[in-house]
């Protein structure tokens, strides 16, 4: 069975410093939750309070509303996955997988079940005898989900689980998690630092920034509707470019810019005009054309800086106006780019144009 894990105003500290500072967090039953930030944020230390292996100073964790704070790990029924898969070298495949069912003193028989159905779920079972030096990289991280999966765990636990994989096995391994997470129907928490994967596998996602959750959200929701500035450049590329609210009406407005006014339809935040903003716009929505496109609003004129081209992709340094820079990416560009020092024309549409408070000033969403 999976449970819903619940933080309220969760503390942790060490020595001075506060690694989790009035934490907040529920996470539904069997949902593929992320916990996404810069190194030193505080998502893993989160993760540890979960799994048992810290304690909150201040505030309760609860799985299912049971009170979990002084309860031991090994009582918690979680199953861990480390960033380093934490393997025992003397011990093969099928040892690895059957050593926490040995420790709860299951019996033989139902160790010998409980491992073959697992191994089928990582697709590794014809390497149950195989020792786990002998193992890629990809082979021993799925062994560690078995080892995690195997006990089945109300809540399995992940600390950067692919940090150590190279970018296509990564890949690969990202769809691996994600069905088996779909066939364990298991409540599973997930570390990383790496917005990709959290954007491709989660259901929902916190961000986290200096031991606090700056936002909750489905992947889309996040990426589209940023809470502020950090989040906005910590989930992907963009381009910020400050401003003043010239004019508001019926959810949209128009922003006076350094490369001229720029028009938007997506304002969730409120501001008053005359306000200073930063404007988040994504390399992708900067839409490149030979000749001026006539009646769109947040039309530019640029100059390319500089290109490179990445085969189903290609990415462009900017000058707009002449003198503000910024990025754009062409999808499935063609066979000839364009070239250094070239004069393109620009739009953006109003609804790519995201107004955001500065000054550090968040969400009123």
């Amino acid at each position: 069975m999976s449970v819903a894990v619940c933080l309220e105003r969760v503390v942790k500290a060490f020595d001075t410093t506060v690694a989790v500072n009035d934490v907040s967090l529920e996470i539904r039953e069997g949902e593929l939750f992320f916990l996404l930030g810069p190194s030193g944020c505080g998502k893993t230390t989160c993760l540890r309070v979960i799994a048992g292996f810290y304690e909150p100073d201040v505030g309760e964790l609860r799985f299912d509303g049971r009170v979990m704070n002084s309860v031991p790990p090994h009582k918690r029924n979680t199953g861990m996955v480390f960033q380093n898969y934490a393997l025992w070298p003397h011990m093969n495949v099928y040892e690895n997988v059957e050593y926490g069912l040995t420790i709860r003193k299951v019996d033989k028989e139902a160790r010998k079940d409980s491992v073959a159905e697992v191994l089928n779920v990582v697709r590794m079972p014809e390497y149950a005898d195989r020792p786990v030096n002998k193992l890629s990289g990809g082979q021993q991280q799925r062994i560690a989900l078995a080892r995690a999966l195997v006990v089945e765990p109300d809540v399995l636990l992940l600390d950067e689980p692919l940090s150590n994989l190279d970018a296509k096995l990564r890949l690969e391994m990202r769809q691996e998690i994600k069905r088996i997470h779909s066939q364990a129907n298991i409540t599973a928490i997930y570390v990383t630092h790496d917005q990709h994967e959290a954007l491709s596998l989660a259901d929902r996602m916190a961000i986290m920034n200096d031991g606090v959750i700056v936002q909750i959200g489905a992947p889309r929701e996040v990426y589209r509707a940023p809470a502020n500035a950090f989040v906005a450049s910590f989930i992907g590329e963009t381009n910020f470019i400050e401003g003043r609210i010239s004019a508001q009406s019926n959810g949209a407005a128009e922003i006076e810019t350094a490369v001229g006014i720029l028009h938007t339809t997506t304002i969730y935040h409120e501001f008053a005009n005359g306000e200073i903003v930063t404007c988040s716009i994504r390399p992708e929505s900067i839409h490149i054309h030979d000749e001026m496109p006539s009646g769109v609003p947040n039309r530019l004129s640029a100059k390319v800086v500089e290109a490179t081209y990445l085969g189903r992709i290609e990415e462009y340094q900017l000058a707009l106006n002449g003198k503000f820079k910024a990025k754009a990416s062409l999808y499935n560009p063609g066979r000839q780019g364009k070239a250094v020092g070239e004069t393109i024309h620009c739009c953006i549409h109003p609804e790519d144009v995201i107004p955001l408070p500065v000054d550090g000033r968040l969400s009123d969403s």
